[in-house]
């Protein structure tokens, strides 16, 4: 409730449970409201392929294509909760897929997308990450084996694949075990100077 002193309540909302859940596919298609229709997966009855052929066939029947498009991303996303982790999540995979170009231009799909992108990135710069450390190991083992320890210390330390790119190549190019020290400890003196 809104009330502003001198004029009294001018705003008022009541909210009312609806269990849906505990309601049957056709209750909530009787209310006649397109909105309503990404629920239809969380039914009593919902989480069978039936229900969700019959929410897409419904929402594709919406004309304004933005809130088609939004209503498939919800359904969708609704049906996958209500399949479960077993289910039909398969067939729903397969589905979603039919309708991909659609709704792969959802501002959440859209989202979803670069969630994934950023994932594939940052494990494609571990894998670029441990690649350089396995090659700066195998290095300093087979060259310099008296300063393992100090190289793993260092390797393990960086988080960049360019510097530790750089040093494998200067490790490698270094004439003798004192010089590749030095560029094991300039390395650990950068990344003070940059966390300064």
């Amino acid at each position: 409730m809104l009330e502003i002193a001198g004029i009294g309540e001018i705003l008022r909302f009541n909210y009312y449970p609806i269990e849906v859940y505990n309601m049957g596919s056709e209750d909530i298609r009787r209310v006649g409201l397109p909105g309503l229709l990404p629920l239809l997966p969380l039914t009593r009855d919902g989480a069978c392929q039936r229900v969700v052929e019959d929410m897409i066939e419904s929402v594709e029947q919406v004309e304004d294509e933005v809130k088609r498009k939004s209503l498939l991303t919800a359904g969708l996303n609704f049906a996958s909760l209500a399949f479960g982790k077993e289910g039909n999540q398969e067939w729903l995979f397969r589905r979603f897929h039919m309708l991909d170009e659609v709704l792969s231009q959802t501002p959440l799909s859209k989202h979803i997308q670069q969630i994934g992108r950023d994932a594939e990135r940052r494990e494609a710069r571990q894998e670029e990450l441990a690649r350089h450390r396995q090659a700066l190991a195998t290095i300093i083992q087979g060259r310099f084996p008296a300063l393992v320890d100090l190289a793993e210390k260092q390797a393990a330390s960086i988080d960049n694949p360019e510097a530790i790119n750089l040093l494998v190549i200067n490790i490698s190019l270094a004439k003798d075990a004192e010089e590749a020290r030095k560029y094991l400890l300039q390395t650990g003196k950068k990344r003070r100077k940059k966390a300064e």
